[in-house]
């Protein structure tokens, strides 16, 4: 059973905590962390979702949500080695920007990774394919559909002017 901890709209606890699957109410939001990591020669990590899971079989970036108890960056942390095996101190990551959803408070997070494929680690149920993209090979999976609709929602502009700077 995973818990999170509810806030209000900007963010302020509101001193309970929801159960994950069940309806959250109207008014109550969690907290949501994204993990851009890129590559020195601007390349960015996208995971294949699991089949089973929603929006299954599309491409992502790493990211979770943030479990009661737990702050953003802590939670960027976790979610960034537990899905990827890129375990990285809290120092590395940047925080990008914050925003609004349904029912959920988006952090984004950037990292830059001198990785290669070989050396993602896939978390069984969660993703099961890793690849390294460019900024060109992002947007043609894009406009192919292949890219998980809520990143294309959240993330797309934020990867783009990463990957093109």
């Amino acid at each position: 059973m995973e818990l999170w901890d509810i806030l209000d709209e900007n963010g302020i606890p509101k001193g309970y905590t929801h159960e994950r699957g069940k309806p959250v109410k109207d008014g109550d939001y969690h907290l949501v962390v994204g993990i851009m990591v890129t590559t020195p020669d601007k390349r960015v990590l996208l995971t294949l979702r699991h089949p089973d899971k929603h929006h299954g079989n599309t491409w992502e970036i790493t990211g979770g949500s943030v479990v009661a108890g737990e702050d953003s960056l802590t939670a960027a942390q976790r979610e960034l080695c537990e899905e990827t095996g890129i375990c990285v101190p809290k120092e590395k990551l940047t925080f990008c920007r914050k925003y609004p959803g349904n029912h959920a408070l988006y952090h984004l997070y950037h990292v830059e990774a001198d990785i290669s494929e070989k050396d993602i680690v896939l978390q069984e149920g969660e993703t099961v394919d890793a690849r390294l993209v460019t900024a060109d090979e992002f947007k043609r999976l894009t406009a192919e559909g292949k890219i998980c609709p809520p990143i294309v929602d959240r993330h797309y502009n934020d990867i783009l002017k990463e990957l093109e700077t």
